[in-house]
């Protein structure tokens, strides 16, 4: 499967490394035997998406089909609330892409894993 892996770290917090939450996304892509399509990362707080241009690309990018799954660190990197959750991978199922997280182990290309989201979201 080709993914893009999305990691994000605050802008409030000037010690925080997004390279942390890239060397456990290519860890678990790599032992998964997934191809990589690309990392996109943003330094920026959830909310302000006017500043997170690499999400933007990676939603662009989604909606033209070229990967089939998006892996982020933690559930908090990619979403600022449910509703966001929820419309975003709306959109991505239309495409045909799942979501995945390492830490909080779900992939919402299976039933368990879509449910496991919903809880975690809530």
């Amino acid at each position: 499967m080709i993914v893009a892996t999305y990691a994000r770290v605050s802008t409030s917090d000037k010690n925080q490394n997004p390279e942390s939450q890239l060397l456990a996304l290519r860890d678990y892509w790599q032992a998964m035997g997934w191809e990589i399509f690309g990392e996109y990362v943003d330094q920026a707080s959830a909310s302000d998406l006017g500043h997170r241009t690499r999400w933007r690309d990676l939603q662009d990018d989604a909606a033209k089909k070229k990967f089939k799954g998006v892996l982020v660190f933690k559930l908090d990197r990619a979403f600022r609330s449910v509703k966001h959750v929820h419309d975003t991978l709306a959109a991505w199922e239309l495409v045909g892409i799942s979501f995945m997280s390492v830490r909080e182990q779900f992939d919402t290309s299976t039933a368990l894993g879509r449910l496991l989201l919903n809880l975690l979201a809530s």
